[in-house]
């Protein structure tokens, strides 16, 4: 009997260092996912600002221009068929 109220009370308190961790653990992905959200969102409105802007700029050569996000920033101008790549 002595030996089964040992394990009970072992298993109480790993029980409760889990549940512990385990809210830790939770508050840390809530932070995470938080700063992760605001960084794409800092990062999108810079983004819009520069296309914006490099559009106002190229519109002077009366091409067509947009900057696309993939793997590279991908820079056209219709007009002049070339295609530069800022890496």
């Amino acid at each position: 009997m002595d030996e089964y109220r040992k394990c009970e009370k072992e298993y109480l308190s790993r029980a409760k260092d889990l549940e512990e961790i385990t809210s830790k653990r939770d508050e840390c992905k809530e932070e995470y996912d938080r700063l992760r959200k605001q960084r794409l969102e800092e990062f999108m409105h810079g983004f819009t600002l520069i296309s914006q802007k490099l559009k106002e700029m190229y519109q002077v050569f009366k091409g067509y221009f947009y900057l696309d996000i993939s793997t590279y920033f991908i820079i056209r101008i219709k007009r002049y068929k070339h295609v530069y790549i800022l890496r």
